[in-house]
């Protein structure tokens, strides 16, 4: 769906911006979202778990944002993007860049599955168990 399209595209922006704020209207409630973190996957169920982790990860960056490579349609309403994630830490002002691959499925207009990993295999893989 070319909505779908618009609606990643407009949120990516945001991220861009640093924005994490905006654009969570297309999250569904039961949303299932993971991202990839040095100790492992963490998981989140629904938006209000995931809006939870978000703060508190944002909150360990002064300044964190994602910049969008690609954006490529895997299956109807299923999406793989690639993008690089920086950030700037609060209390160390070091930046860091590393990959992200994100695995995005939509249920009609919702955004039901947002997962973050390092590798675009452990990506495609969310896609198709999803």
């Amino acid at each position: 769906m070319p909505e779908n399209l618009d609606v990643l595209r407009s949120m990516f922006a945001a991220w861009g911006r640093g924005d994490f704020a905006s654009g969570v209207e297309p999250l569904a409630a039961d949303i299932r979202y993971s991202a990839a973190q040095p100790e492992g996957q963490a998981v989140a169920r629904g938006r209000d778990e995931m809006t939870r982790f978000l703060r508190d990860f944002l909150g360990s960056w002064d300044r964190y944002w994602i910049e969008l490579h690609d954006l490529e349609e895997r299956a109807p309403a299923r999406f793989l993007a690639s993008a690089t994630q920086y950030g700037r830490g609060k209390d160390s002002g070091v930046q860091t860049g590393m990959p992200a691959f994100i695995a995005i499925a939509f249920r009609e207009r919702e955004i039901i599955q947002l997962e973050f990993f390092y590798d675009r295999a452990g990506a495609v893989a969310a896609l198709e168990d999803g």
